[in-house]
């Protein structure tokens, strides 16, 4: 698998520039499946800061999403999702 420079300096510890696209594409797809725009599915700050955080893929993406403020609804529909493409 091809590097990103950027993947390089990102460390070991977070998630690479492309596991982030995936975790944008999968909220995009279950954004346009119900007709919602993305950002009402979930902040794309919130996101940033999962893909960002030491160890996104230790942790438990749900309870993640209610730290960062995601209500239970946005964690209901998208957090299963977003752990499978971050794993």
């Amino acid at each position: 698998m091809r590097t990103h420079s950027l993947d390089e300096a990102l460390g070991p510890g977070t998630l690479s520039v492309c596991g982030c696209c995936k975790t944008r594409k999968v909220v995009s797809q279950i954004a346009d499946d119900t007709r919602t725009p993305a950002e009402i599915i979930v902040k794309p700050q919130i996101l940033r800061n999962l893909c960002w955080t030491d160890e996104p893929r230790k942790r438990d993406v749900a309870e993640f999403l209610k730290s960062q403020g995601a209500r239970d609804w946005q964690v209901n529909l998208i957090a299963a999702s977003v752990s499978r493409v971050i794993m």
